[in-house]
């Protein structure tokens, strides 16, 4: 069976219960700018970065491994290995929080984030689960469970932000996140077992073996990744201490809605690429083929999503979500460049690991830490110049990266033919 058939079938699985998962939050987007306010994103925002980047170590990375050993015994004993390494890890996060949350809240500008951060090591044991079930769906070509659990998590997320926002309880923004991601987990842990997951299979000894032979993934992914992870947050927090609330607030909302289509699309890709790729290298098959053949679709949707929100981002951002959030538009029309070129290249970045080239990776996201932090000397620019900063920056980086995958690519065709 051809990849192409295989591939574009289950990439249109994922995506359906991630259409779903994107229709839910758009069709909410326009209540949800109406009952919260910039202040709102501009705390959310923060939590949202910081939340991500200590996400990156959650399970040791051990997510993405779960895919690729032969048998499924090794594969089931990884998962309780991540599991067990996301409950120390949050652990440890909890009592960083208890030592430094208050000083984090003031140098971000932001006094109302302190007793927020103490949600963050739910949040974390809660995406391990979802993460690790669902690369064993995906392992097991489950993708409509996969999908399911993707859709679940938006609707409880929106649901519960819609409820909180409404009630006027703390901050519903986050408590809706982390109650998303809560019943995600359920989910997903539930979708997980019915898909094969078995406690009889782990045992301490077999999960401490697995976990040293793929201890590539944290030993070379872990630190790269989290910087790779806070270089994406760099704007935020710049923004958030140089720039007034409503900025931070508008900058904040805009990455949120340009995140959808990733969220929609890049991601099921991301998923599926890595799981029947790992296939065809056990097979010792071709995979470039397919792969530049999905590069120029995406590259398609990109410039199409760049027609429309260059000349029409401020209009449409007042039309659908409401006067206050014209700004946001307007430096939606800037940005989108960034997330086009990332849309394109970062799916494939999958490749690299699948393909033994995790220190390439590596590199990379080191290169883009120290590439972000340079956006420093232009923090006391305006605003709209320093997001034509961060898009040059993007630009030049993703591109450099999908050279490497391209490079990646091509090294594993030449294997073949060797």
């Amino acid at each position: 069976m051809q990849l192409n058939s295989v591939f574009t079938k289950s990439i249109l699985t994922l995506i359906t219960g991630n259409a779903i998962a994107f229709i839910i939050p758009v069709i909410l987007y326009p209540v949800l700018s109406r009952v919260f306010v910039p202040e709102d994103y501009a705390l959310f925002g923060l939590y949202f970065s910081i939340y991500s980047f200590l996400e990156i170590g959650s399970a040791g990375r051990y997510d993405f491994a779960v895919v690729i050993p032969k048998q499924d015994d090794d594969a089931i004993n990884l998962v309780a290995g991540g599991f067990f390494i996301s409950l120390m890890y949050s652990a440890l996060v909890l009592g960083l929080i208890f030592l430094v949350n208050d000083w984090v809240a003031e140098w971000l500008n932001n006094p109302r984030l302190a007793v927020w951060l103490y949600f963050l090591p739910l949040g974390l044991v809660s995406v391990s689960v979802s993460k690790l079930c669902n690369s064993w769906l995906i392992r097991k070509k489950e993708f409509k469970s996969a999908s399911i659990n993707k859709a679940s998590q938006k609707l409880a997320e929106s649901a519960a932000q819609l409820l909180f926002g409404f009630l006027k309880v703390g901050n519903g923004l986050v408590l809706g996140d982390v109650s998303g991601r809560i019943f995600n987990a359920i989910v997903s842990a539930h979708q997980g077992f019915k898909a094969g997951l078995r406690k009889s299979k782990i045992t301490r000894s077999s999960v401490i073996g697995i976990v040293k032979q793929y201890v590539e993934f944290p030993k070379y992914s872990i630190l790269p990744s989290m910087l790779n992870t806070l270089g994406g947050m760099m704007p935020v927090f710049i923004i958030s201490s140089h720039y007034s609330i409503e900025v931070s607030g508008s900058f904040n909302f805009s990455r949120i809605i340009l995140s959808v289509p990733f969220a929609l699309i890049a991601s099921g890709i991301s998923q599926v690429l890595m799981q029947q790729v790992s296939e065809r290298k056990h097979r010792s098959e071709s995979i470039s083929k397919d792969v530049f053949s999905l590069a120029i679709k995406l590259s398609f949707l990109s410039a199409l999503g760049i027609l429309v929100l260059v000349f029409a981002g401020g209009e449409l951002f007042e039309i659908v979500f409401g006067e206050k959030w014209r700004l946001s538009g307007e430096y939606t029309s800037i940005l989108i460049f960034s997330y086009a070129v990332s849309f394109i290249v970062s799916p494939f970045s999958m490749l690299l690991v699948v393909l033994g080239k995790i220190r390439m990776v590596s590199i990379w996201q080191t290169f883009y830490f120290f590439a972000v932090c340079m956006l420093w000397f232009f923090s006391n620019f305006a605003i709209e110049h320093f997001l034509e900063a961060l898009v040059v920056i993007d630009v030049v980086s993703y591109g450099m990266y999908g050279l490497l995958i391209y490079r990646g690519i091509k090294d594993y065709e030449n294997s073949l033919l060797n």
